[in-house]
């Protein structure tokens, strides 16, 4: 899941040598216009729920310059090379997201119309 909540490609497909259509974009070839409505926007929740599958949260009310701080040392992490080295030595396809962006992905699973979520919680609770 891309920023605001739009579904995109993982550049880690690329990575893989992945040509694969989005979500969105096989519903399209399936039923010739854009997904919508309450099973599509769980859907997008599902994904945005996967693109933070292992992430690391603060609780309300850290202040604004340690939040800064966290966000810089991850991005400082991800930018050094013995930290990508690690990652390419074990097969890692991660896709690493940072502050805004997946502030932005939780934001939209939080925010998920009420209609998305009840399905959800049919779906979770059904047999």
């Amino acid at each position: 899941m891309g920023a605001r909540g739009n579904i995109v490609k993982d550049p880690v497909w690329n990575k893989l040598g992945l040509e694969l259509p989005t979500t969105a974009e096989a519903y399209k070839m399936l039923y010739g216009k854009e997904p919508s409505g309450p099973a599509w926007e769980a859907a997008k929740a599902i994904v945005g729920g996967y693109s933070l599958t292992r992430m690391i949260a603060l609780s309300p009310g850290v202040s604004a310059d340690r939040v800064t701080e966290l966000r810089a040392a991850f991005k400082s992490m991800t930018l050094d090379a013995s930290f990508q080295e690690e990652l390419d030595k074990r097969g890692s396809a991660a896709r690493l997201l940072l502050g805004d962006e997946a502030q932005e992905i939780a934001a939209t699973i939080i925010n998920s119309p009420a209609e998305a979520a009840a399905l959800l919680r049919k779906l979770a609770t059904s047999q």
